[in-house]
């Protein structure tokens, strides 16, 4: 219970940090345009780099996560994120800010996948639902706190480049987390533990030398999915 609960945690921080890191940029590009002097192709050329980013690269995560490992992927993707936003406070024009926000995009695509099935495997029974009802309303949360902190801000005089920069610094930390606190899930796809499911596999006559379905055929699944909702999103 208690890892089921570190696990919980750990991914919903992570939602929350790159679901507010994703929408905290259309407060952010009017800031940007007007510091530097950006013309509206400009402007619509950084976001569709970064939603073409995390729509594009959520299928790959899947399958990549087949290699490397949900958590492992998922702690790299978080670090890539905040690091692009630490460099995103340091921008000096154009295409800094294009190349940061495109990065990030590549960084926070892996999220929606990754932890939703990490979650998956860690309540493989009863409290699944409302694990993952959990984990949504966080994501949530954040596009809500990221945007909302950096507005308060400047009402307070605080210049844009400082929350941001707070952002990258948390998204490195969120990626220490992930990798400390989530298990990793391919120990949990050895072929030593299909003991585990030898329930399921009587019932469904499946010979006792079969393994379990692993967590990264869930993985590529949820990628599928997500990517194509982002694609929509970054068209629209």
């Amino acid at each position: 219970m208690k890892r089921q609960t570190r696990t919980l945690a750990t991914c919903c921080t992570a939602h929350t940090l790159h679901d507010g890191l994703s929408d905290v940029t259309y407060v952010l590009l009017p800031l940007l345009a007007q510091t530097f002097g950006l013309s509206l192709a400009q402007v619509g050329l950084i976001r569709s780099a970064h939603r073409a980013a995390m729509a594009s690269f959520q299928i790959p995560a899947g399958l990549i996560a087949e290699r490397v490992g949900e958590r492992n992927l998922l702690a790299l993707g978080t670090l890539i994120a905040g690091a692009a936003f630490l460099a995103l406070g340091y921008a000096p024009g154009f295409w800094a800010i294009l190349a940061a926000l495109f990065c990030a995009g590549v960084g926070s695509a892996v999220q929606h996948p990754l932890s939703s099935t990490i979650i998956s495997h860690a309540f493989p029974g009863e409290g699944r639902r409302a694990a993952l009802g959990t984990y949504n309303f966080f994501g949530d949360v954040g596009k809500f706190a990221f945007g909302g902190a950096v507005s308060l801000l400047l009402v307070a005089g605080i210049s844009w480049q400082a929350p941001v920069i707070g952002f990258g610094i948390v998204g490195i930390a969120t990626a220490i987390a992930v990798f400390g606190f989530v298990s990793d899930t391919r120990a949990a796809n050895a072929p030593g533990t299909a003991s585990r499911c030898t329930a399921t596999c009587r019932t469904w006559r499946v010979a006792s030398h079969s393994r379990p379905p692993s967590a990264a055929s869930s993985v590529t699944a949820n990628s599928h999915v997500n990517g194509c909702n982002d694609m929509v999103r970054s068209v629209g």
